[in-house]
């Protein structure tokens, strides 16, 4: 009797264990996603698909190639939930994907694709040449 409860332990463990991998793997890909809240809905959006996000009074606008979504937040709030080492604050209104960069003709950065050119402020030139290792 003491083998069988034994045995169906083990077999819980393993389940368990099973289940906390297929979570984190999920969490991982999850990572990739965030949910936004425009125009009362909330929309799926990958991180991949933005380029730059831009603020505008109470609201932020987070521009992809073809699509732009308000939402009611801050910049620091929305710069807080993106990963560091794939976006970067250049400046007091604009967060950019990094990989989005093509070119830099100062003051400004030039996006991929839609070739938006963006301000790069002053006290973020230092940690934008960090970032891209420029020489």
């Amino acid at each position: 009797e003491m083998a069988l409860y034994k045995h169906k332990k083990e077999l819980e463990v393993l389940k368990e264990r099973d289940l906390l991998y297929s979570l984190a793997e999920n969490k991982e890909n999850a990572s990739d996603i965030m949910f936004v809240k425009s125009n009362s809905r909330l929309v799926k959006l990958r991180l991949g698909d933005i380029y730059f996000i831009e603020a505008l009074k109470d609201y932020v606008v987070i521009n992809t190639l073809n699509t732009r979504y308000t939402v009611h937040s801050t910049m620091k709030d929305i710069e807080a939930k993106l990963p560091d080492n794939e976006f970067l604050r250049v400046h007091r209104s604009f967060i950019v994907r990094l990989d989005k960069i093509v070119a830099i003709e100062q003051p400004n950065l030039i996006l991929e694709n839609d070739k938006k050119i963006i301000p790069i402020g002053g006290s973020y030139r230092e940690e934008l040449a960090r970032r891209l290792n420029l020489v």
